[in-house]
């Protein structure tokens, strides 16, 4: 486990940077590069175009790809969504802390009714938002989350959303090539890496 402490936290947040700079900095060396400039070493040179094409043909379409998938629906009739409804939600203890966590940490008086119907939609019926079909279950389901947490959700949709994890977007965090080397070398372990990278370029092909 990773130590929580402050300079922790200031050796490890420049090194997250330093990252993050590396597939960015290549891209710029090796524009100036193809311009006919030439000012580090090869060995740094070839690093550079490495990162870059690892960045461009894996990183990028990897994320493009991800972003575009949906997970396949689930069609279920009325009476499977309210089974499945008591079985989540009856049985909680806590259920305002879980749709605490389920709206991103915001507490729930800045959550409204349609929110929490869109949460639903998502859960239930696997959709952004619920239809006019839809409206009378969804409405049903949001009077018994009232009951339940002793509270009544203003109308109206409000700017705080719930997680929808399968079609929320993507924000992948590149990872320089450099990184799953040395990740390699730490570990002594060839396949970790030969793993990493086939997961990585497989998104693409």
């Amino acid at each position: 486990m990773l130590p929580n402490t402050f300079g922790y936290y200031v050796f490890i947040r420049p090194s997250i940077w330093c990252l993050r700079a590396v597939a960015p900095a290549s891209l710029v060396y090796c524009t100036v590069r193809l311009l006919g400039y030439s000012v580090i070493p090869l060995p740094l040179e070839i690093v550079a175009f490495v990162e870059a094409a690892f960045y461009l043909f894996a990183s990028l379409p990897r994320q493009h790809i991800l972003n575009k998938s949906r997970p396949r629906s689930l069609e279920r009739t009325r009476q499977e969504r309210r089974r499945l409804f008591d079985r989540c939600f009856r049985s909680v203890l806590d259920l305002e802390s879980v749709l605490i966590t389920w709206f991103k940490g915001r507490p729930l008086d800045d959550v409204r009714a349609d929110n929490i119907k869109d949460f639903f939609a998502w859960a239930l019926f696997y959709k952004t938002r619920g239809s006019h079909e839809d409206e009378d279950e969804l409405n049903e389901y949001l009077h018994e989350i009232e009951a339940i947490v002793g509270r009544t959700f203003p109308p109206g949709r409000g700017p705080h959303h719930a997680a929808q994890v399968s079609t929320d977007p993507l924000h992948l965090q590149h990872k320089p090539f450099s990184f799953y080397v040395v990740s390699t070398l730490n570990t002594s372990d060839l396949e970790i890496f030969a793993t990493s990278l086939w997961l990585q370029l497989s998104q693409v092909v």
